[in-house]
């Protein structure tokens, strides 16, 4: 399965589907909303993607790049999907977006208690 990424904008045709899964996806401390990373995503060094398998939205994720570096700020994907192979997709698109870069992902561990999981 190869996932394919499109650029996010207010005017995303997933916006919706975007929107909610921020919410859904990350515990109040760590959500920025998607206008913020819409934002953010103007800078040069800043990629907000949406990622798709064949034309339906199963995530997106954050990429911030420096020098040599592409850290993977923010992967969510939707709940419908998880556990089907998708995010370890995602990471091989990382690699393959930024193949020149060192790409940076940090793993939080899964809490069981969490409202969200």
């Amino acid at each position: 399965m190869k996932l394919n990424t499109e650029k996010i904008t207010k005017e995303s045709r997933f916006w919706q589907q975007i929107n909610s899964l921020a919410k859904e996806a990350f515990p109040a401390e760590e959500y920025l909303a998607p206008d913020k990373l819409v934002e953010m995503s103007m800078a040069d060094n800043f990629d907000f993607l949406a990622l798709t398998n064949d034309d339906t939205f199963v995530g997106f994720m954050v990429v911030q790049t420096h020098k040599n570096l592409a850290y993977l700020f923010f992967l969510a994907i939707d709940s419908s999907f998880r556990a089907k192979g998708y995010g370890s997709c995602a990471i091989e698109t990382l690699r393959l977006l930024y193949p020149d870069k060192k790409q940076v992902v940090d793993f939080e561990m899964l809490d069981e208690a969490a409202p969200n999981n």
